[in-house]
C-alpha cells in the first residue's frame, strides 16, 4: 500500500462532481487500500477519492476508538521526540496510536435517503488541515451505498458518523465544508489546541446536551 497526496482545498479537482462506479476491479481495490493507509497516516476519520484526485464516487470511513473532538479538526500525529527515530509515525504506530481497527466502511455510489435534526458543530478536512468553521448537519442519516462486491447496503448513523457521511459526500458532489460554514466562523486553529489535542483526531457527535438543546427546536 502507498501514502497518497491530498489535495489542498484549492485545487479545483475538488470542484469536480465525481462519477458514478460502474464495477471495481483490481485498481480500484488498490485505490480504495491505499486511501486507508492514508487516511490513517492523517488520523483521518473519512476520506473520498476526489481528495486524492479520483473523481469517482466513493469514499471510506471508520470511527477510531478514540476522544475526540469535532469532525477532522485536530492534527495529525506529531514528530517523533528527540532520542526516537526521526520522522513521523508509522502508518502501524499512527493506527495503533490513533484508535484505528482496520474494519473500515467503503460507500461507493453513496446516496442519502433521509435526514432527521440538526445540530451546529466545529468541522474541519484533511484538504485544510489546521482550520476549522462550525457547520450545520443533520443529526441522523439513513443512506445507501454499495461496498466492494457491488452489493447494496443501507445503514442508519447518528451524531459523528452521520456528520462523517454528510460531509464525504459533499466532497463527491464538489462541495467543500466551507460552503457551508456559518458566516464568520471559519479560523485557525490554535497552538493552545495543537497541545491539547495531541492524541485526538478528526469528527464528534453532539454531546448529550447538545442533542437535548437541539431535540427542542
Amino acid at each position: 500500500m502507498a501514502i497518497l497526496e491530498i489535495l489542498p482545498d484549492t485545487d479545483p479537482i475538488l470542484r469536480k462532481t465525481s462519477r458514478r462506479v460502474r464495477h471495481v476491479d483490481d485498481k480500484l481495490r488498490k485505490i480504495v487500500a491505499d486511501m486507508y493507509e492514508t487516511m490513517v497516516k492523517n488520523w483521518g476519520v473519512g476520506l473520498a477519492a476526489i481528495q486524492v484526485g479520483v473523481a469517482k464516487r466513493l469514499f471510506i470511513y471508520e470511527i477510531p476508538k478514540r476522544e475526540m473532538t469535532g469532525y477532522e479538526t485536530c492534527p495529525t500525529p506529531k514528530e517523533k521526540s528527540e532520542g526516537e527515530s526521526e520522522g513521523s509515525l508509522s502508518s502501524e504506530e499512527a493506527e495503533e496510536e490513533g484508535g484505528y481497527t482496520g474494519n473500515y466502511t467503503v460507500c461507493i455510489n453513496p446516496r442519502i435517503i433521509s435526514k432527521e435534526g440538526s445540530y451546529i458543530e466545529e468541522e474541519g478536512c484533511l484538504s485544510k488541515v489546521g482550520w476549522v468553521a462550525k457547520v450545520e448537519r443533520a443529526i441522523k442519516v439513513t443512506f445507501e451505498a454499495y461496498d466492494l462486491e457491488m452489493k447494496r447496503f443501507e445503514r442508519t448513523v447518528e451524531g459523528l458518523e452521520a456528520r462523517c457521511v454528510q460531509h464525504e459526500i459533499d466532497h463527491l458532489d464538489g462541495i467543500l465544508f466551507t460552503d457551508r460554514a456559518i458566516p464568520g466562523t471559519l479560523r485557525e486553529i490554535t497552538e493552545e489546541e495543537l497541545e491539547e489535542s495531541e492524541s485526538l483526531q478528526i469528527d464528534s457527535a453532539p454531546s448529550e446536551e447538545v442533542e437535548e438543546t437541539v431535540a427542542t427546536e
